[in-house]
């Protein structure tokens, strides 16, 4: 029994040990292309101006640096083409027109799975860095121009859903009870196209 429970401490150790170590490995400047990356993907559902090559990118980066896989984002994969009402041709290609046409009730949907895929991976940063709300630090090095520094720091105004308390979570995010799941109020509010409306975005 006794050598049982060392080996299981020692498991426990290596485990910890390995988590600090890959933490290391994610430099600065990876951090800083994190949250940029993750700025970037946000405007796609402000400005409705990223094309469906962008939002495929965008979560393959996403999917590559956490080492998450591909069934984790087989809901927005697959929601994506139905956000386009008109697009120019009858097969979505990389070719757009100057406009598109979308729905709206797509868009919600596919901004709702985007929501919940941002969540893991900023649990995934937060596990990996030991940097949060709770813990903060800034990896921008007061470089307050940076593309990533406003997703950062909107990081570290609140605790994540998993962290939040049950007032933090009825103002931010969406109460499951007894879970807080994830929720991007502003996003949602600021929807270039909202549910219910089809929407004509000039490029």
């Amino acid at each position: 029994m006794l050598i049982r429970s060392k080996k299981l401490f020692l498991i426990i150790l290596l485990m910890v040990f390995n988590k600090s170590i890959f933490a290391k490995q994610i430099s600065i400047k990876e951090q800083q292309e994190f949250f940029c990356k993750l700025e970037q993907y946000d405007q796609c559902f402000y400005t409705g101006k990223c094309d469906y090559k962008d939002y495929v990118n965008y979560t393959d980066y996403f999917i590559k640096i956490t080492g998450d896989i591909n069934q984790n984002a087989k809901s927005l994969y697959d929601k994506l083409p139905k956000i386009y009402e008109w697009a120019g041709n009858d097969e979505l290609s990389e070719n757009f027109p100057h406009y598109i046409i979308y729905d709206g009730t797509f868009v919600s949907n596919l901004a709702y799975a985007y929501i919940d895929l941002k969540y893991k991976w900023l649990s995934w940063y937060k596990n990996n860095t030991g940097i949060s709300y709770k813990k903060p630090k800034d990896i921008f090095l007061k470089n307050k121009g940076a593309c990533g520094v406003k997703m950062f720091g909107k990081y570290l105004s609140l605790p994540l859903p998993e962290d939040a308390d049950v007032e933090t979570c009825f103002f931010n995010y969406r109460i499951n009870d007894p879970w807080c799941q994830p929720d991007d109020k502003i996003l949602m509010k600021n929807l270039f196209c909202q549910s219910g409306k089809e929407c004509e975005i000039k490029w």
